[in-house]
Parts: C-alpha cells; structure tokens; sequence
C-alpha cells in the first residue's frame, strides 16, 4: 500500500483530510463511552493512564518527524533531553506518519501501558527486585548505562581532531587519495584520526586505572585440569556400554511429490525404483527428473540408524546392499532409497569416542575445580577480592555461544581481564550523577528485565511438554526442520577499498579473475585450477595459503544474524550445481568468486535429529500462549478499561496538525 505522505502534497488536500477525518472521528466519539474525568485514556484498579502519559509513550515508540529527529541542544541524544524541552513535546507527526496514528495503534499502546503497570505491581509485590541474582542483573544493566554515558563523554569532551592534523595526514598520504581534494576526504580522515586517538585514550585511560588500583590477579584459577590417557581409558571401559553403535545405513534416498490421485507421482516413483535397481547414480537420476520435467530430489544420507523414524517406515532392517526399498507413501510424497552401506551393531573403539570421553571428563574435573575453589580471590582492587565464583557467577550470564568462546584458557585470561576493566571503570564513572542523567533509560531497562524474570515464574516455570506433543509438532511442522541443500566451496576475496575509484579496480580485478577461472574446466578447477587462480588474485591471506578451499559445509542456519551477515554467500552459491562457478558477487564491501566442489541436496531430517529445536519451538509456542493469557488475565482482575473517546479526541487533535 503506498504511503499516505506520498499521495498528501498540497495544502488543500491536506486540508481536505483533516476536516474529513475530524467529521468522522466526531461522529464515532459521540457513540463511545466517556471516561471518569476528561483527559483519562485508560482505568484499572488503583490507577489511570492520561493522555499527555499517552502521548510521552507513543512519542517514544512511533515515527518521528524530520522536525522531531534532532534536538537542538542534545542532537540525537534524546535521552538527555529533559520532559519539558521542545524537542520532547509530543507534536502529530504529520500526514506521512498517519498510517502509524490510527485508534488501534492507539488502543494497542494503552492496553501496553495499562500491562507494563501491572506487571510492576506484580514484580513489586513478589519483590523480584531485591533476590540476589536480579540485583545482580540489574546493577550490570545500569553499569552499561552509565559506561556507555562516559564513552560519550570522550567524544564530546576528550577526544578532539584538530584542522591542522587532517591537513598533515592529507599531506603525508597524498597516493592514497589519488585526484581527490582535502575538503573532498576531511570527513573520512576525521573519522579515522578520531579512531586511533580513541584506541590510543583508551589504552592510557585503562592503564593509568589498573597502575592506581593495586591491582592483583590470579590467572592459575582459570586453569582447569584436562585429565590424562590413563583417566581416559579408565572413563572408557567404566562407560563402554553406552558407546555401542545400532544397526545403521547409508542410504541414496530419492524422494518425488505423491500429488493426487490422478497425479503420476506413482509411476514416477516406480521408473525410479528400476533406477536404483539398476545401480544409477545420483547424478542419473537427477537427469531423469529433469528430461521428464517433474519435481523430484534424490541425495546420499548420512547414517540412518534402527532407532530413526525412516528406519522403520521403510522397512530397512531387512535390506542389505544393494538392495531397493518398496515405495513408500510418507505424507505429501513418496519415498524409495538403495542401500549403500550397511554397519551392524558394534561397540565403539576408543579412538572414535576419545574426544567425546575427553570433553566430558574435563567437564567433570572442572565443575570440581570450580566447587574447590569458588571462594579463592581472583583478584583484588583497592583492597576490596573479587572470588572465582564471582567470575563464574558472570560467566554463567553469558549465551552459550559466547562461553563456547571463552573454552580455553587466554580466552577466559581476556575475560577476566574485560572484568577487571569493567569494573574499575564502572568505580571512576559516578554514578551517583550519571544516574540521574540516565533515569529515563535505566527505568526502561530494568522493567524489561524484570519482565523476563516474572515471565519465567509466571510461564516459563509451568510450560511442560511431552514427547507426543514433540512428536505431534514435528509432524505438522515438518518442513520447518528439512537440512537445507548445503555446498562445499573454494573462493577468492578482492578487497573492495574506500572510494568509488577503489570500489570499480576492485570489481575489475574480480571479473578479470572470474574470465580466466571460466577457461578451466569442472575437473581443472577441482584441481589444482581455482587454487592457480585464488593465489594471483585474491586479497585475502588466507585464501592465498589454502587455496581458497573451505572445508566445511556452507548452508542457511537457524542463527539469524549469522544468515543476515552470510546472506549474498548464500543467494550466490546455494542454487549452484556441482562445478559450477558463481557470479562476482559483493558481501561485507569486498567482491567474491566461488566455485562449488560439491553439493548435497535439501533433506528431510529425523525426528531424533531436531528433537531440541523442536522443543524449543514448541515451547517458544507455549510461551506466547501463556503470556498473552496471564496479560489478559492481569487486565480482566484489574477491570482495565480502555476509552476510545479520548484516544479519538488525541486523534482530532492530531488531525488538526494536518490543516
């Protein structure tokens, strides 16, 4: 739908609008039922919501005009601007924000407001604020605050460029910027010379705190003990039992639409099966389903085991190599596989389990270490220790993904030592002032954390789920959880440079190496040919030292902001044949050329496979239930009243700013 802004351009319109939006609001306001008192917009046991409260929360979540987005005396920095100053006053956004001033955006935002108070009624009453670990979480909230209040104090007050040192830079790097003139490139060399002074400051800064603190660090207790071969081969025989391997297959598993039941899905399926009984690869019978002109998808699987779900769909515990499997009808489609190879149950070696052995014996030597030791001093400032367990109590607050990060030792010493910073930083902010200055942000923040900690004893804490229902899920969800088709991949990196000039050599030099890989063959370029070609051209070191070869497997992941940065890798590369070469395509400002050494196609997974993100899913799915049914339930004991007659008076009012 085209925005309303694009379509109001003259005043006459405008004025048009508005008398006939004020004619209509007026009379649907005559039919609504009044509030209390004039200017309430919303009632609930023990309080109200006004509209100038109304107006402060909407100004804070909805567009902004051009007129609204800087303020005179803060910039961008609204938070600093105190409730009476202009640029704060809630005035109508105008005629390209009126898709946004609407009576259900209205109505939405106060039945929000109405929730958000009496969940801090509820968070007061059960006095969440005052248990340990939420102090916690909240004192952290109000650190990053004010820390984040001092880093831009530097930049207002500390850390300064002067006119005369971009002109010295400009001068002492004249090749750099090739035909373009000083005031062309000031921008850019402010921003650079700004960067290395902030390093610079920063590094003092932080050292000059460390030298007056008397700063003592035990780094030995972030050593976890490993354990040795002898404690390993010890671990493998006390738990030999539960390293045995179920029968298990590899499969070439084909699978085409059933359709209905004058679709040829069946016969389709049966000319496959003769395939397979044939021994044609896979590559034949995807020619096959591309000659005929119909969908299908055939691909090797990894191991299949007797305790899967396909292995008892198809039979398989009565297959041996090569033998073809009945086609079966799985849904909206119909399966046949061969099996390729075939492992009967065996107990693992201690080669194949050693690095699962050692992973979980470390794990349980360090849960030790850490119980022995939590109360050890890890460091002190100024007199005051701080104990491992304080570390780990920080640590623990971290996403799994992160504390991945921090698995071996100099990474968790870096930790520790951004702990150190952290907190000799957060004694020299003042907080006392930076509080009051921040008061507005601080209160947001610790609402919505609050928030968290009672959804998880209100929700969370009672969300059960039972393998049927995974099971149940899983089934009506089926393609949520399909391994998309995933390539293995060798490229090059051009590096893409600052400046359009820079920007055009580097697309040049890429389409120039894109030519050249284009006069090798699949074979050559699997060989030693991409490789030739990455090591001339590419500007990345690590391409030039491997020849541009990634081992691993490149697919769409359920990590969105994995898929947002990977994003062009995956358009470019995804739908690409074996041995096929991409486009020149751009991602993170450099330009890139890929070639797919190897490809396995879209698969359904097993049940067993996805069971944790299945119930995460679900109970994601619970979650929302549950909350929207205790918000209503909150609203319903409350007897929250919402008044359309005054949202509609705010939108007259609103309209009026259009005439």
């Amino acid at each position: 739908m085209k925005k309303i802004g694009v379509l109001v351009r003259n005043r006459r319109f405008q004025v048009g609008v508005g008398i006939f939006v004020l004619i209509l609001l007026g009379a649907l306001s005559m039919r609504m039922l009044r509030p209390p008192e004039p200017g309430i917009v919303a009632t609930y046991r023990g309080g109200k919501v006004t509209k100038e409260e109304l107006r402060r929360y909407l100004h804070e979540f909805l567009p902004r005009c051009e007129k609204h987005l800087r303020c005179s005396r803060h910039g961008d920095d609204h938070d600093s601007c105190t409730e009476d100053e202009q640029c704060e006053t809630p005035l109508a956004c105008g005629s390209e924000h009126a898709e946004a001033h609407t009576l259900a955006v209205y109505r939405e935002a106060a039945t929000s407001l109405v929730v958000d108070r009496l969940i801090g009624n509820l968070v007061a009453k059960k006095k969440l604020a005052e248990r340990g670990k939420v102090r916690h979480l909240l004192k952290h909230a109000v650190e990053e605050i004010n820390i984040a209040d001092l880093h831009r104090g530097w930049h207002k007050g500390k850390i300064r460029v002067e006119g005369s040192e971009i002109k010295t830079y400009y001068e002492q790097n004249r090749k750099e910027f090739g035909s373009r003139t000083l005031s062309e490139v000031t921008g850019k060399i402010r921003v650079l010379l700004t960067r290395r002074k902030e390093r610079a400051f920063i590094r003092k800064y932080l050292k000059e705190l460390r030298e007056n603190s008397g700063l003592t660090v035990n780094y030995d207790l972030l050593k976890y003990p490993r354990g040795d071969e002898e404690q390993l081969r010890t671990a493998y025989f006390e738990k030999r039992e539960r390293f045995r391997l179920p029968t298990r297959m590899k499969l070439l598993l084909v699978e085409v639409p059933a359709g209905g039941s004058d679709s040829p899905g069946r016969d389709i399926a049966r000319e496959v099966r003769i395939l397979l009984l044939s021994g044609a690869p896979v590559s034949k019978i995807r020619r096959f389903f591309t000659d005929k002109g119909t969908p299908g998808k055939a691909a090797a699987t990894n191991w299949v085991s007797e305790k899967e779900s396909l292995w008892k769909k198809m039979k398989l515990a009565r297959h041996f190599p090569p033998e073809v499997t009945d086609v079966l009808e799985d849904g909206d489609r119909l399966l046949v596989a061969r099996v390729e190879a075939r492992e009967e149950p065996r107990p693992q070696r201690f080669d194949e389990v050693r690095e699962q052995l050692a992973s979980e014996l470390a794990g349980e030597l360090r849960r030790r270490h850490l119980k022995e030791n939590r109360n050890a001093t890890l460091f002190t400032i100024h007199g005051e220790p701080y104990s491992l367990g304080d570390f780990m109590q920080e640590f623990g607050e971290l996403t799994p993904l992160e504390q991945a990060r921090y698995a071996d030792f100099e990474a968790r010493k870096k930790l520790l030592d951004r702990m150190v910073e952290r907190s000799l930083v957060v004694e020299d902010s003042s907080d006392d002032l930076r509080a009051g200055k921040n008061r507005k942000r601080i209160d947001r923040v610790r609402l919505a954390l609050l928030k968290q900690v009672l959804h998880q004893e209100e929700v969370d804490d009672k969300i059960t789920v039972t393998d049927r229902e995974l099971r149940d899920f899983f089934t009506k969800h089926k393609r949520r959880y399909r391994r998309p088709a995933r390539v293995k991949i060798n490229y090059l990196r051009i590096n893409g440079g600052a400046g359009d000039e820079e920007e055009k050599r580097a697309r040049r030099k890429a389409e120039k190496a894109l030519a050249e890989l284009k006069t090798l063959s699949p074979d050559q370029l699997a060989g030693d040919g991409f490789a030739s070609v990455a090591k001339r051209y590419t500007d990345d070191p690590y391409t030039a030292r491997t020849g541009g070869r990634i081992e691993g497997w490149i697919g769409e992941s359920d990590n969105a902001l994995n898929e947002l940065f990977y994003h062009e890798l995956h358009e470019n590369v995804l739908d690409l044949e074996k041995g096929r070469l991409s486009p020149v395509f751009r991602m993170g400002g450099n330009f890139h050329v890929a070639f797919v050494r190897d490809r396995q196609e879209p698969m359904d997974r097993a049940f067993e496979e996805v069971r944790d993100r299945v119930r995460g899913d679900l109970m994601e799915t619970r979650h929302y239930e549950l909350m929207s049914r205790m918000e209503s339930d909150l609203l319903r004991k409350a007897e929250a009243r919402i008044y359309d007659y005054t949202l509609i008076e705010m939108l007259k009012e609103e309209a009026r700013e259009l005439q």
